[in-house]
């Protein structure tokens, strides 16, 4: 017999760990979206719409701030939503991994702006929080910053020169999230 979850220390702490799983981010807005949509099956499918329809404009915000701009960058966009395998993200697969995605293109819009010259600072914080929030959403998520930062060094090659790719500011950030990424490895797949 169905009942009422458990409350969210315990679906974090205990029913999720204890099933080798480590996904609290994703157990915060989980629970969050039920106490604001509880039954409505209309209002959960438009919710997950709009963040597909968002994470396609997010690509192409992303590309177009890496100079990928027009057709290639739209098509990337559209081809998030419709291609078979890749859309599954928005209907088959798990929120989890739709949160994630989002999470991950925040980051990648984040790291091509603050990889232009003179950029504003946020854009590094952007970075690093989107992230290592998507680390926290689903545990395949905390093995992805190694190519963010590879993306993030190679942003600020193409776009500032070669001696800023050692810069600080293109490192620091970058480390960060390789740390926080090993930790949440270590604590998911221990």
């Amino acid at each position: 017999e169905l009942g009422p979850p458990p409350d969210l220390v315990t679906q974090i702490v205990v029913a999720d760990a204890g099933g080798g799983r480590y996904r609290p981010l994703y157990w915060v807005i989980r629970y969050a979206e039920a106490t604001v949509l509880d039954r409505h099956a209309t209002a959960w499918h438009a919710l997950y719409l709009a963040l597909g329809i968002l994470a396609a404009w997010l690509f192409y915000l992303a590309l177009s701030a890496a100079n990928v701009h027009g057709l290639p960058a739209l098509l990337a966009g559209v081809w998030l939503l419709v291609v078979p395998g890749v859309s599954s993200v928005w209907i088959r697969l798990g929120p989890q991994e739709s949160l994630g995605t989002l999470l991950l293109l925040v980051g990648a819009l984040a790291t091509a702006r603050g990889a232009l010259p003179h950029s504003w600072p946020g854009w590094d914080w952007m970075f690093m929080l989107s992230v290592s929030a998507a680390a926290l959403t689903k545990e395949s998520f905390a093995v992805v910053p190694p190519a963010m930062v590879a993306l993030r060094l190679l942003l600020f090659s193409l776009r500032q020169g070669r001696r800023s790719t050692l810069s600080r500011r293109a490192v620091a950030p970058g480390v960060a999230i390789l740390g926080f990424g090993l930790v949440v490895t270590a604590v998911a797949f221990n």
